[in-house]
């Protein structure tokens, strides 16, 4: 997969389900992204975004970012991308 086809609006409006958003998110950061970058070129305009990244608390922050279905994509500190 071309690094074109993982940004823009392209990805955003081929993004069908939170499923699909997650596999976006974990791919992106797979070859190299930060949650910065993709917060920016793939998140923040999303439809299925409802806000920007709230930090969980801890040690080990993970980034929780809610969805419009009621659900969260939640970005471990080690990359690893899951629906919550």
């Amino acid at each position: 997969m071309q690094m074109g086809n993982l940004v823009g609006t392209e990805a955003q409006g081929a993004m069908d389900s939170p499923e699909d958003l997650a596999s976006l998110c974990a791919i992106a950061l797979a070859v190299g992204l930060d949650l910065g970058t993709i917060w920016h070129t793939i998140l923040r305009l999303h439809p299925l975004v409802a806000s920007g990244p709230v930090w969980a608390p801890g040690w080990r922050s993970s980034a929780v970012v809610p969805l419009t279905t009621g659900h969260s994509l939640v970005v471990d500190p080690a990359g690893e991308v899951t629906l919550r």
